[in-house]
């Protein structure tokens, strides 16, 4: 009588593997429109507590949802204006940037005597242009010209979402039991996320402040440039901070010589271990409820899913995973302790 039930085991994991892999397939298929929709939720999230704030001080509904589009279109119209501007003058300064690495090239050619080491130095240093990274900086430029008309389709989802999540919870508790176990979890998920991207946001701003004002202090190129880039990045697990961190040091290297570098990169990273790693988790507590190798893992695959995209929803996908999915099957138990920060881990165990 064993043998059927371990056969029907078997034929349901082949049968979740295989959905798996067509549900990814699918995820890749069309990855642009998903990346539009799940930025959107994501400013969603953002949104609703200024928006419950909103009504609890008594202003009508529909003048509290326009007041937070026009929140969002501020921003957003700033922030194209900002890329835009901030991408042509980058673009304008490369050159320059070329120029000086030839000027550094040719005081390094008169301190070297060995004519092998020089030999060998001018094979490297003339390996080296900037100008693939010209190229690299006209065609993102492009791209993001073309990305303007998605930004209407944004729009329009963040407003409809909005306009629902007046009626959204009542209509939930209606459509299942009031401790449906499936509700439940959505609604621990909705609130992780919420906290992680607003604290996410909160301390973001605070570390890009910091080191902006550490690189106009230092005097570097682009200082207020590479903050935004700071602050996009800190919603970037992982690999977010160096992407901050190397446009700046290739600047003040370039600009302002190695040793204000070396310095930079000191002091913006004390600025960065301070804030994430001291001030943020005091606040994050243990909602994330992820482990370090999950984060990094969860990183790559929705990078290989979703593109460029995927590293700033590789969090929010995954906790929504782990809290609606993983979690909702007794026998994933071991998949969610794996999935789980080693401390959470501990705790259940402890209680159990």
């Amino acid at each position: 009588m064993e043998q059927p039930t371990n056969n029907s085991r078997r034929y349901h994991w082949l049968i979740m593997a295989a959905a798996l892999v067509i549900v990814v397939a699918g995820m890749r298929a069309i990855a642009d429109i998903l990346n539009l929709v799940f930025i959107a939720v994501l400013i969603v999230f953002l949104c609703l507590p200024l928006l419950r704030w909103l009504r609890e001080k008594g202003l009508p509904d529909m003048l509290s949802l326009g007041l937070v589009m026009l929140l969002i279109v501020v921003i957003g119209g700033a922030l194209v204006v900002f890329l835009t501007v901030s991408t042509n003058q980058v673009i304008d300064r490369l050159p320059a940037y070329e120029s000086r690495l030839e000027d550094i090239q040719t005081a390094v050619q008169g301190q070297l005597d060995n004519p092998d080491i020089a030999a060998i130095y001018n094979n490297v240093v003339e390996s080296f242009s900037f100008q693939p990274f010209i190229s690299i900086a006209v065609q993102s430029l492009r791209l993001f010209a073309e990305s303007l008309s998605n930004i209407v389709l944004v729009f329009f989802i963040i407003f409809f979402a909005l306009l629902d999540a007046f009626d959204l919870s009542r209509r939930l508790h209606a459509a299942a039991p009031e401790h449906h176990p499936l509700l439940t979890r959505f609604e621990t998920y909705t609130k992780s996320v919420q906290q992680y991207m607003l604290i996410r946001t909160i301390f973001g701003l605070i570390i890009a402040a910091l080191q902006t004002i550490l690189m106009l202090v230092m005097n570097v190129d682009f200082a207020v440039q590479w903050g935004v880039l700071s602050f996009i990045g800190n919603f970037i697990p992982n690999v977010g901070f160096i992407i901050g961190l190397i446009p700046p040091a290739a600047v003040a290297s370039l600009g302002l010589g190695f040793g204000p570098m070396l310095i930079l990169i000191v002091l913006y990273t004390l600025i960065n271990n301070v804030v994430e790693n001291w001030l943020m988790p005091q606040f994050m507590g243990e909602q994330l409820n992820l482990s370090a190798l999950m984060i990094f893992l969860s990183l790559i695959f929705w990078v290989w899913v979703l593109g460029w995209l995927g590293a700033i929803l590789a969090i929010p996908l995954t906790l929504l995973v782990k809290i609606v999915l993983v979690d909702a099957h007794d026998n994933l138990k071991w998949l969610s302790a794996m999935m789980s920060a080693p401390s959470s881990q501990a705790r259940d165990e402890a209680t159990t």
